[in-house]
């Protein structure tokens, strides 16, 4: 953009008003751009510009993320991100500069592994107590064990017996409950003993 006084925006580029449209635009990317049987997550979660309220200021940045089960959703993502970021600043008058960032690769469980292991939980603690969850787009490093080997990512319930709910692992007001590390250790000793 071109910074200025915020009571002559006529003689600006006022980035902040792009990245409002590009924030607004990507919206429409996982709506309109990805398969939805194929999934797909893109969010902005940070943006910084400015630094007081009369000045139109050069630049903007913003940050964000995209999740996917498919790498030709990630591949579809990144190029519909791009293409947004490229005509926005065109219509602005700005320009952009992009990077993307490899994350974590998709985090699989092979089948063997998943077997294994739903067996192994289902005779350790009862069918009732484990469950199958649906696929989820948060990333996770152990994707890199799966790589390498067959693997099963699983989540250890952590719901407090007299509690019908708790907040997720990245809320603010998340708490461990310490009373699941005993069924931790004793899943994973079933599993060394198997």
């Amino acid at each position: 953009g071109r910074g200025g006084h915020a009571a002559m925006p006529h003689l600006c580029i006022d980035p902040i008003a792009a990245a409002a449209a590009v924030i607004q635009s990507a919206q429409q990317v996982i709506s309109r751009e990805i398969d939805p049987v194929q999934g797909g997550v893109l969010s902005i979660t940070r943006i910084e510009g400015g630094t007081t309220h009369n000045i139109i200021p050069e630049s903007v940045y913003l940050q964000g993320t995209t999740r996917f089960l498919h790498p030709e959703a990630g591949e579809a993502i990144h190029a519909a991100f791009r293409q947004i970021l490229e005509g926005v600043a065109a219509a602005h008058g700005c320009t952009t500069e992009i990077t993307l960032h490899d994350g974590y690769p998709i985090t699989f469980n092979a089948p063997e592994a998943y077997d294994r292991w739903q067996r192994i939980t289902a005779t350790t603690f009862g069918e009732q107590r484990v469950e199958t969850m649906a696929p989820v787009m948060g990333g996770e490093d152990f994707s890199f064990y799966g790589q390498q080997i067959p693997a099963c990512f699983f989540a250890l319930g952590l719901l407090p017996a007299e509690k019908s709910d708790m907040p997720g692992l990245h809320h603010p007001r998340f708490d461990f409950n310490d009373d699941a590390i005993a069924m931790g250790i004793e899943a994973f000793a079933a599993l060394v003993c198997d």
